[in-house]
């Protein structure tokens, strides 16, 4: 018996639809021109399941079932699938257009991975930045080079020609809402609208909805999710859920996972100094972090110049990297002190410095149009410009060399000039 091509469609969809989970959820495909549909489950290959005749005009049901089953968590945030749910903002549009951002100050203050914020700058690429200014996209999100970011769709959107981004507090549970109405840069202007929308709550608590997409063949997802741009904490929802264009009509939370303490770096003997992290954060004044309740911390100091790290107290001891595992909220103190050892400084002609302990070692160091920079200070030696080049000298610098204001250098011995050019300001030859 012979079965005409719809017919032999039908029966195969009906028999596709009786092994599909009673979970999945529908949705309309209609099928103007040539079209393949592929089945995959969890990332594996996809394999073809029915192709439609280039004359075929139909309208194909298929039943979906969301790739990703329970949570996922990194160190800080879980990542869980929930019921769907819609903002929406009535507010007038914040900014519009390619690669265009706003800054936006928040109601309150908002823990994202465990630091506050104050502001946050939303791109028309989908993005939420902390810490950075203006746009970028198809970034890789585990290390975005740029700040902690939630990336609610990681691709090349614009906004010219309709919609923009939408921002909106709203109460009865506080929380803002980020809401996307957009079109990739490759179909803008071809009426493919995309609306999505970020939930930042007061609780800490981060919501992404889609809404609608219109399905296009330049629809792209390079990684979305939330990282802290320190290549290991961070969630991928593409990874585990599907291309953002493919969750129109769902809903995922993320939530603080498991339970957290903080981490207070101090400066007792001054800020002459920046401490350094492994897990995304720098202090160059006093203040307290909130991280996941065992994480290995690192904390590198790096002085200023003409400073240098006299000891660490608190978590750590000695003048090495200090290195503990947040088990209990902890204090740790970086000491910086005055470091005779760089009383001479050379600023090379490229822009970089460095710090000697005497005028002679400073002077064999200088290439010319080197500056150096003396601090007030007094250098018992016996001194021999005999290179040809030519630099200058500063004396009289404070301590960290911001000013020259302080008085004169003074070098107690004899000072010869037997080759090359020295201009000398505020030194003094005893």
């Amino acid at each position: 018996m012979k079965i005409s091509g719809i017919i032999a469609i039908t029966l195969l969809l009906g028999m596709l639809f009786m092994a599909l989970p009673t979970t999945a959820r529908a949705i309309e495909l209609v099928a103007n021109e040539p079209v393949t549909i592929y089945n995959t489950t969890n990332g594996e290959e996809p394999t073809t399941t029915i192709n439609t005749d280039s004359m075929m005009s139909t309208t194909l049901s298929e039943s979906v079932a969301s790739m990703m089953s329970g949570s996922v968590s990194d160190a800080y945030y879980t990542l869980a699938s929930t019921s769907y749910s819609w903002d929406g903002t009535t507010a007038e549009r914040s900014t519009y257009g390619d690669e265009s951002s706003v800054t936006y100050s928040l109601p309150w203050s908002f823990s994202f991975y465990g630091q506050s914020y104050s502001q946050i700058t939303v791109d028309t690429n989908g993005n939420i930045w902390f810490g950075s200014s203006g746009s970028a996209h198809s970034f890789n999100l585990a290390s975005t080079g740029r700040s902690p970011v939630i990336a609610a769709w990681n691709n090349d959107l614009s906004s010219y020609l309709t919609g923009g981004v939408f921002i909106q507090q709203k109460t009865s549970p506080e929380r803002v809402v980020i809401e996307w109405q957009t079109e990739t840069y490759t179909d803008e202007g071809r009426c493919r609208p995309h609306n999505f929308e970020v939930v930042l709550f007061q609780t800490g608590e981060i919501r992404l909805d889609y809404g609608s997409f219109t399905t296009s063949v330049t629809n792209a997802d390079f990684g979305s999710g939330v990282s802290l741009n320190d290549g290991s904490m961070f969630i991928n929802l593409t990874a585990n859920a599907g291309n953002v264009y493919s969750l129109g009509g769902q809903s995922f939370l993320l939530s603080v996972s498991g339970t957290t303490k903080t981490l207070d770096v101090g400066f007792p003997t001054g800020n002459y100094g920046t401490v350094i992290s492994n897990v995304g954060f720098s202090w160059s004044a006093s203040s307290v972090k909130t991280l996941p309740t065992g994480s290995l911390i690192v904390l590198t100091a790096a002085p200023l110049l003409g400073y240098k790290l006299n000891n660490w107290s608190g978590a750590c001891t000695g003048t090495g990297a200090c290195s503990f595992t947040l088990s209990i909220n902890t204090v740790a103190n970086a000491n910086f002190s005055y470091d005779s050892a760089q009383n001479a400084v050379v600023a090379f002609p490229d822009g970089t410095s460095t710090g000697y302990s005497s005028l002679q070692s400073a002077y064999n160091a200088a290439s010319t149009g080197s500056i150096l920079k003396l601090r007030a200070a007094t250098f018992s030696e016996t001194v021999n410009f005999n290179q040809a080049k030519s630099i200058s000298i500063n004396g009289g610098y404070n301590g960290d060399y911001t000013a020259n204001m302080a008085g004169q250098s003074v070098v107690y011995g004899t000072l010869t000039i037997a080759s090359g050019t020295v201009v000398v300001d505020s030194l003094s030859i005893r």
